[in-house]
Formats: structure tokens, C-alpha cells, sequence
């Protein structure tokens, strides 16, 4: 997934795959605060390089500061 600029330049990009019940996160480019909504997924069993918190839409993962990395286990 490619995050433009405001300007339009792709500065930031992530790498997503899920496996089964494992979904890994890398993000490669510019070192930027960012979050990641599970839309539709209740909870979460472990978080590995951040923390969760439970919307209305599904959970919402928090990456520890500077982390370009998660691995999130589903229930």
C-alpha cells in the first residue's frame, strides 16, 4: 500500500500479509506516526510492537513509537 504526500509523493509504504490467523505489517519509507484499523475484526490475541484498542468499527492498532513492524495474531 503506497501513502502519498500532500504534495503527491509516495513517501511511505507498507507490506501487509495475512496468513491464516497472522497478519504482519512493514512499513518502509519516512518514519511517521501511524495506526492500523482491523475493520470488522473484533479482537486481537497478541500484538507484537504495539497496542490495541477496541472501536466501534473493529480494533484499532497503535505501533510503539519507531516501530516499522507489527505482527498481530487473530483469536
Amino acid at each position: 500500500v503506497a501513502i502519498p504526500s500532500v504534495t503527491g509523493i509516495i513517501q511511505t509504504t507498507f507490506e501487509v500479509r495475512r496468513e491464516g490467523r497472522k497478519i504482519s505489517v512493514k512499513r518502509h519509507g519516512k518514519s511517521r506516526a501511524w495506526q492500523l484499523l482491523l475493520v470488522g475484526i473484533p479482537a486481537t490475541a497478541s500484538v507484537e510492537g504495539g497496542t490495541v484498542e477496541s472501536q466501534p468499527q473493529g480494533v484499532l492498532v497503535t505501533p510503539i513509537p519507531d516501530t516499522d513492524h507489527l505482527q498481530i495474531s487473530l483469536p
